[in-house]
């Protein structure tokens, strides 16, 4: 227990404890070592069973990390804005996340009357850290002015605040309410079973935590797979996605929820200083000579130094036999990549980072325009009168675009359009809307072998080529707008061939076969009699789900080719090079029965799309350049 402070605190003091009050990194910072005004250091025993405060043993102060610094921020936005504090934290392993947590606790603790509860899901875990939280109380130097009693259940405080501890394998935890301040720990690994289930523990106890300003409720955990309580909470919290993290959430934190809303914060493991090792020159050069796919896409999209791809190499081999998609659990990039490493992806990590590497280069390639027509009316071109009319791009803001092009129609290749229809919007479903299946737009060119001027012949893989914004899908448009914009696309393309799932296109087959499309045909046999007839679209079931998705696979993972100086190099087998869809692959499971679907809160319409047009590429058509006709002088 720290020693009484003195009556009066000197300036200095006062100035300190006012930033400590608002501020738990600042607390951690100065909680085990702190010198007043009149010269004299105070210091206190330090937390030993964390690296970083090895640091406090020499007499120097720990720092705050990213990962503390950002719950902080999340807290003090719901400060701010008088709400109740509700975060949820993904977190890595060796982050700093329990001792940011347990600084909140203490801090809140000492800043006020409260009854705080901190609870993990084995004994063992709990055990941990409420041992971490005692520490710091006992740790404290600084003069608040009264004393702690710790206890093996409870951390008392002289200004009559109080934190127990709890485990998430009794069923009754947290039921005894009151709390202002709760910690739930590792609350992915909570138990499913019965009456301990984590939906019902969780509900139950974040229920006594009352919905007023300066109530806190913490939940933070290394992933589990793509359900349950932890990951369905993620996904239905307030931003952000991982790309432009933590300025996406400053520009705009979105629509709030005046009673309660969630707070994602998650730190990749290359964010915490920790997570590198030292090079010398030479093993600089070694290592960037020498990128792995995941490392390649790594220093592209993340900018990985070698120093940080030395220590995760290191980490895979020593740490985890060599298996990248267990430190990809605990070490986490992204959310993503943690959710679905825990769980059954359909596509390679390798695959897809050789994808975003793809997608990072060609980014400048993109471009975001309108399809502009003269001389034919929308109306014209949803009834198909302006198959004479020449149709040509023009680029404009992105704000201002619906189709986003990366190659042009070319004299000679062969291009076929994949749409996945929306399942549209049921009457008095809004609330269900956000959660529905979207209409995907997507163009592709068969693979092609280009002759060069030297006589020598190029290699061009099937691509994507070209789409409808999904930005613009999202919003739901019209039927006759999405017939529009699908006619226009389809003949800048040289009518090519167009292929609609059917199950939730009827609606769009019988318009685009009255815009005069060349509407993809199926042939199924009448089993009554023997006789084959001719279907308009694509039908997905189970059984060719299956087929489209596996054809797909094998395409994105590719096949192993020799570059002309010898060496060998792994590509896929398509160029997509379009991150929505790329993202979409990344969240897109197979789950215990086999079904290939996205994972819980996701869509799929782009891979479903992709599937069925890359399955049925066979089937794309020729395009020529128009001819325009040689005039005769007579004709003048």
């Amino acid at each position: 227990m720290p020693a009484e402070s003195p009556a009066a605190l000197t300036p200095a003091q006062d100035r300190a404890l006012y930033e400590m009050g608002s501020s738990s990194c600042r607390h951690l910072e100065t909680c085990v070592e702190w010198t007043d005004d009149s010269g004299k250091k105070w210091s206190g025993s330090v937390i030993r069973n964390d690296p970083d405060k090895a640091a406090g043993e020499k007499g120097q102060q720990p720092e705050a990390n990213i990962l503390q610094r950002r719950i902080e921020a999340a807290l003090a936005w719901c400060r701010s804005r008088k709400l109740p504090a509700r975060i949820i934290v993904l977190k890595g392993r060796r982050s700093g996340c329990s001792m940011g947590w347990a600084k909140v606790v203490d801090l809140e603790c000492r800043r006020q009357p409260t009854k705080a509860l901190v609870m993990a899901d084995v004994f063992k875990r709990t055990d941990e850290i409420f041992d971490m939280l005692g520490q710091f109380a006992e740790s404290d130097v600084f003069p608040w002015g009264f004393g702690v009693t710790r206890t093996q259940r409870t951390v008392e405080y002289g200004n009559g605040s109080r934190a127990i501890k709890e485990t998430a394998f009794d069923p009754k935890a947290g039921r005894g309410g009151g709390f202002r301040v709760v910690w739930f720990s590792e609350v992915a690994h909570y138990p499913t079973d019965g009456v301990r289930d984590a939906k019902k523990l969780m509900d139950s106890a974040i229920n006594t935590v009352p919905k007023t300003p300066g109530s806190i409720v913490g939940a933070e955990s290394t992933a589990n797979g793509c359900n349950g309580w932890f990951y369905e909470r993620w996904l239905s919290a307030q931003w952000p996605e991982f790309d432009d993290y933590w300025r996406q959430w400053d520009a705009s934190p979105g629509v709030v929820d005046p009673d309660e809303v969630w707070i994602r914060v998650f730190a990749a493991w290359f964010e915490i200083p920790r997570n590198r090792m030292a090079v010398t020159d030479v093993e600089r050069q070694g290592i960037l000579s020498a990128l792995t796919p995941r490392e390649t896409s790594g220093v592209a999209r993340y900018q990985w130094t070698p120093e940080q791809i030395r220590w995760r190499r290191f980490t895979i081999r020593n740490d985890f036999n060599g298996n990248e998609e267990k430190f990809d659990q605990e070490y986490p990039s992204d959310p993503q990549s943690a959710f679905l490493a825990t769980g059954s992806p359909a596509f390679s990590r390798d695959s897809l980072a050789l994808l975003r590497t793809m997608a990072a280069r060609a980014e400048p390639l993109w471009r975001h325009g309108v399809l502009e027509h003269q001389g034919a009316s929308p109306t014209d071109v949803r009834c198909g009168k302006m198959r004479d009319i020449p149709i040509s791009f023009r680029a404009t803001p992105i704000e201002e675009a619906w189709v986003a092009m990366i190659e042009e129609p070319k004299d000679g290749c062969e291009y076929l359009m994949s749409i996945d229809p929306s399942s549209g919007l049921m009457v008095g479903d809004e609330e269900a809307s956000a959660d529905r299946s979207k209409t995907s737009i997507l163009v592709f060119r068969t693979a092609h072998i280009e002759k060069l001027p030297d006589g020598t012949d190029r290699q061009h893989r099937a691509r994507l080529v070209a789409r409808i914004m999904a930005e613009v899908m999202e919003y739901d448009p019209s039927e006759k707008v999405v017939l529009y914009v699908v006619a226009l696309l389809a003949r800048h393309y040289g009518n090519c061939r167009v292929v609609i799932e059917t199950n939730m296109g009827s609606w769009l087959i019988i318009g685009a076969k009255d815009a005069g499309l060349n509407l993809y045909r199926r042939e199924i046999l009448d089993q009554a009699t023997n006789k084959t007839t001719e279907l308009l679209g694509f039908s997905q079931n189970e059984e060719t789900r299956h087929a489209i998705v596996t054809r797909f696979q094998s395409l994105v993972h590719g096949s192993e080719i020799e570059k002309p100086d010898g060496t060998r190099e792994w590509q896929t087998d398509v160029d997509i090079e379009d991150l929505h869809l790329i993202g979409q692959m990344e969240t897109f499971v197979r789950d215990r029965k086999g079904k290939y679907k996205a994972a819980s809160g996701r869509k799929d319409d782009d891979v479903l799309a992709a599937a069925q047009g890359l399955y049925l590429l066979g089937s794309a058509l020729r395009y020529r350049v128009r001819k325009r006709k040689r005039s005769r002088w007579w004709e003048y």
